[in-house]
Order: C-alpha cells, then sequence, then structure tokens
C-alpha cells in the first residue's frame, strides 16, 4: 500500500499559512466591493448584435426586414451560417418568422463590425387585427457558445379596421320580417278596398 507525505501532495492540498488567507480574504473583499459599487465595467457580451430599428410598421399580408450590424469579439472567425436566432413572446397565428442571417455564407471576422447585414423577416398574417401592436423577444448565438444579449422587436399594425359582414342568421331574420311587415300591409290594403 502506497503513502502519501504531505511534501508529495499537491501543492493546492497544503492549507494556506494564516497570512495568506488574510491576504486572499482581503483582495476578495476588494474584488466585491469594487463590482458592488460600479468600479468594476460589468462584462460586454462577446457577440452584440445591433438591429437598425426595432420597430416594423406592417399591414396585413406583408413582409418586413430586421437588419443590423453584428460586432464580433469572440475572439475566431465566424460564417453567417454559424449564428441561430431564438424568438418568443409572439403569437405565431399572426406573425411568421424566417431567419435570413446564413441564407449566404458570409465572413464575419473578430474584432470586426460587419455591417448591414438582413437579420430576419417577420410576415404579418391575415389574421392581425389594424391597430395593434406586438412584441417579439430575440437573440442571437453562434454554434461555438456565443450569444447577444436580447432585444424586444415591436410590430404595428397599420390600415383600419374593417366593418365586419352581418351574420347569415340576423340577415335572414331581417328579410323574414320585412316580407311579414309588407304582407300585413298588403292585407290592410285589401280589406279597406273592400
Amino acid at each position: 500500500m502506497a503513502t502519501i507525505k504531505l511534501a508529495d501532495a499537491p501543492q493546492w492540498a497544503v492549507p494556506a499559512a494564516p497570512a495568506e488567507r488574510r491576504r486572499f480574504f482581503a483582495v476578495g473583499l476588494a474584488l466585491a466591493g469594487a463590482a458592488l459599487f460600479g468600479v468594476l465595467e460589468p462584462a460586454q457580451a462577446s457577440l452584440v448584435v445591433s438591429p437598425t430599428s426595432l420597430t416594423l410598421n406592417l399591414t396585413s399580408g406583408n413582409t418586413g426586414v430586421v437588419r443590423g450590424d453584428i460586432t464580433n469579439l469572440t475572439g475566431i472567425d465566424l460564417r453567417s451560417g454559424d449564428f441561430f436566432g431564438s424568438f418568443s413572446g409572439f403569437p405565431s397565428d399572426v406573425l411568421l418568422i424566417d431567419q435570413l442571417l446564413g441564407l449566404t455564407d458570409l465572413a464575419i471576422d473578430d474584432r470586426a463590425v460587419t455591417r448591414g447585414l438582413d437579420l430576419f423577416s417577420v410576415q404579418l398574417l391575415p389574421g392581425a387585427q389594424a391597430g395593434r401592436s406586438y412584441s417579439i423577444e430575440f437573440f442571437f448565438g453562434d454554434v461555438h457558445g456565443s450569444f447577444s444579449s436580447a432585444s424586444t422587436l415591436t410590430v404595428n399594425v397599420q390600415g383600419t379596421q374593417g366593418v365586419p359582414e352581418p351574420g347569415a342568421v340576423p340577415l335572414v331574420g331581417a328579410g323574414l320580417f320585412w316580407l311579414a311587415m309588407a304582407g300585413r300591409r298588403r292585407v290592410a290594403q285589401h280589406t279597406q278596398e273592400d
């Protein structure tokens, strides 16, 4: 049976001297205080997606395109096909979303900003109500595990609300009422003539 002497133990297993523990504690306390009081800046996202506009104004049946810039701070060169979008918070019976980023192969170099990219399209389906607004929450990621911050797009439905056509039952009822009233008038006219 092999025995390990304290001198043979890994460096991390040897307990720190009281002075070293106090120094580590002081450094940790200083870093926590700096973060608490805003001295340290928060880490920036390594993938920055900046839409040129977060508002689309569409009429029913039309499609709008969201364009934007991508800043690649991931440390590696990317291709547009490396990206995937995540879209949530919208009614799928009213809005249809298609990712456009990656349909055309394009290099997105490290430490560079690629401008004017088609990110995704939004089609307003016929069930959309004029005058309403819908929200889409989205972010992008790449296959290497980097993600952008989340953004919210507002889709405003343009146009006027149409006047609904009357239903068949009320229309038939109104027609029958009119015929009954016309028949009463004829009967009243015939009785007065006799």
